[in-house]
């Protein structure tokens, strides 16, 4: 796999293997696995109607230090339908538990994306003791009425159509994207049939209608809340800051009730945050080497100015691109004949942050 990425103009070669297990049931499940062996191990749980795929992008940045288990839920992409059409929450988090089993894996860092993000709530609070840290993408106890109808118009619109008919309504439900990225994101959502049409991977019973299929969770909004007020790790929320899923108000909500929560928010992506700025989502993931949580100075009680370890903006730049593998003191201009530092001459950059190991 191979990609360039125009805003930085450069070439991501990272590659990854395709890998199956066996989750409950003797259900098959297929993941995609990303980075060496030895590395932190992040198990990624994709949303409704994709694949672990979606968390390429990702994995093209991140694979230099995390080893990636990008799974493809029961039900999705290349793992096995369940010949019940059980597809219930306790079943994807008793997948969770057996993948993580069968790869000998004591602990996890785990990801979820919306329907993902959801299991992901559930098994680690049922499993505690095996989450490290979780990140949920763009989803929280409640979801926006109006974000999830039209991913439902989206994925139960016709079953059987030409690829590039797929490719152009997927370019209508998310403008964010390229085509050449959409191209590829649906050659991983769709199967060939025998009459040249294409079809979705995940299971046809969601399509089917009401009670075709066993989803979701009985449990009530307030139990939602309850599981996510009482998860134990430490919590990652990222949003989309255009998501139509995730209102900013019920994310706020989130992190003031769960003492653990951290927020941030992606701009110039909607609900898919990996895929729609990969960019944006990464430099959150990674914390540009910088230890989460690191703080430097402190203000007067008013938070009005700065008055311990004062630094100025320009020292925020240096420090910044030094981050990015840039030498703050090489990047000048020519103005009324004087070369001039972007940093000016009085930026350096500040050295314990620099120094706080991630």
């Amino acid at each position: 796999m191979r990609r360039e990425t125009p805003a930085e103009g450069r070439i991501l070669t990272a590659t990854y293997r395709e890998r199956t297990t066996t989750a409950s049931g003797d259900l098959k499940l297929a993941y995609q696995e990303w980075g060496p062996d030895d590395g932190p191990v992040i198990l990624a749980l994709h949303g409704f109607g994709v694949s672990g795929h979606m968390f390429d992008e990702f994995g093209q940045r991140a694979s230099d230090r995390y080893r990636l288990i990008n799974l493809d839920q029961r039900g999705h992409g290349d793992s096995e339908w369940d010949p019940d059409g059980d597809y219930t929450r306790e079943s994807f988090v008793a997948d969770v538990e057996a993948v993580r089993q069968s790869l000998g894996f004591e602990q996890v860092i785990l990801m979820g994306h919306s329907m993902g993000g959801l299991n992901g709530v559930e098994y680690t609070f049922q499993h505690p003791e095996r989450v490290s840290a979780l990140i949920l993408v763009d989803v929280g106890p409640e979801a926006a009425k109006e974000g999830v109808d039209n991913i439902m118009r989206f994925t139960r619109g016709p079953d059987e159509l030409d690829f590039d008919e797929f490719v152009q309504n997927a370019m209508r439900f998310n403008t964010r994207r390229t085509e050449e990225n959409i191209r590829e994101r649906m050659r991983h959502r769709l199967r060939p049939l025998e009459n040249g049409k294409w079809t979705w991977k995940f299971d046809k019973r969601f399509r089917e209608g009401e009670g075709a299929v066993r989803s979701g969770s009985e449990i009530s909004g307030d139990e939602l809340w309850r599981r996510f007020r009482e998860l134990a790790p430490p919590v990652l929320l990222v949003r989309g800051g255009q998501s139509d899923i995730l209102s900013q108000e019920v994310a706020e909500r989130v992190v003031a009730e769960v003492a653990s929560a951290r927020l941030v928010v992606v701009p110039e992506a909607g609900h898919s945050v990996p895929g729609d700025n990969p960019d944006g989502f990464t430099v959150w993931m990674l914390g540009a080497g910088v230890k989460g949580g690191v703080s430097y100075g402190a203000t007067d009680e008013f938070g009005r100015k700065a008055v311990e370890n004062v630094s100025t903006i320009y020292d925020f730049y240096a420090t910044v691109l030094h981050l990015l593998g840039l030498d703050h003191q090489q990047l000048t201009y020519y103005h009324n004949g004087i070369e001039r530092r972007l940093t000016d001459v009085h930026g350096h950059v500040i050295q314990e942050i620099v120094d706080t190991p991630a």
